[in-house]
């Protein structure tokens, strides 16, 4: 099996394994909110319920994005995921707030949760998994770049610190445990903003920072034959950037040898992480004594 294929199937085993655990985890929160009362948990609860939503739609959304193009998609199906995430930060967003306002409600009547064991067990239960589930997608998002592995590392971690604060809240319980539900609801709103502006930007086709355009120069520069580049311009198209680039050659050259430099060119681009096609212009580069 190719790099590429071993990176795609390792996405899917992720994303089919994490719905699978946040299953399980949302069972057992739930299971100690009914024994424990506690806002924290439940607000911990409602997050797994997210999640179990969320990696439902990666799943899906990766084995969409992974296709090969086609007539329809010439250029393939890489807004899927960009698409998946964007969905899953508004969602992320409108629980956020939910747990705010509940949580600003039971400021004014606020419930002292049974301390049982279970909560500890639950919530030490959930931390670890996650914290296997953050080595495994820093892993993989290593090997493939995946704006959706990505996604669910950034997740995956604030699920942990989630589960924290829950811990603390329930330990401490009474308007602690208010609190505490309010300040997952506070989490769950930034990080849901902070992944869909990211994702924003793939799907509206922005361009690259400064500093990868520079890269992007220099590749071209590295070529032999290339005296100059101009009219460089770069999108993404999904999570991949599609690059347009105007290379000055010399004006002698054969056909032969001009297609040889932008093939080069072209190659070398594509090779970069995160590039997925790159179109190259040859213009003719004349010796004159100002340059």
């Amino acid at each position: 099996m190719s790099p590429a294929r071993e990176g795609i199937e390792q996405k899917r085993r992720l994303s089919q394994y994490a719905v699978l655990i946040s299953v399980v985890l949302f069972g057992s929160k739930l299971w100690a909110w009914l024994a424990s009362g506690s806002l924290a948990i439940l607000s911990d609860a409602l997050n797994s319920a997210l999640d179990i939503f969320s990696y439902a739609v990666l799943a899906l959304c990766i084995n969409i994005h992974d296709k090969a193009p086609d007539a329809n998609h010439p250029y393939g199906h890489r807004r899927a995921e960009p698409l998946a995430s964007m969905l899953i930060a508004l969602i992320a967003a409108l629980l956020g707030f939910s747990l705010l306002k509940d949580g600003m409600v039971g400021l004014f009547s606020p419930t002292t949760p049974e301390n049982t064991p279970v909560g500890y067990w639950v919530l030490g239960f959930s931390i670890t998994v996650k914290l296997v589930l953050v080595v495994a997608y820093r892993v993989s998002w290593a090997k493939s770049q995946s704006v959706a592995i990505k996604a669910s590392l950034v997740d995956s971690r604030n699920d942990i610190l989630a589960s924290l604060v829950a811990l603390m809240g329930f330990s401490v319980g009474g308007l602690w445990d208010t609190l505490a539900a309010m300040v997952i609801g506070l989490w769950i709103i930034w990080s849901g903003v902070r992944v869909g502006l990211e994702n924003l930007g793939y799907v509206m086709g922005n361009a690259p920072p400064p500093e990868v355009l520079a890269r992007l120069r220099d590749v071209a520069l590295s070529v032999p034959g290339v005296h100059d580049t101009n009219d460089l311009l770069a999108h993404y198209v999904g999570d991949r950037l599609h690059v347009e680039l105007h290379a000055e050659v010399d004006s002698h050259l054969s056909l032969k040898d001009g297609h040889r430099i932008e093939t080069e060119i072209r190659e070398k681009l594509e090779e970069i992480p995160g590039v997925g096609r790159a179109f190259i212009h040859l213009d003719l580069y004349e010796e004159t004594p100002s340059n």
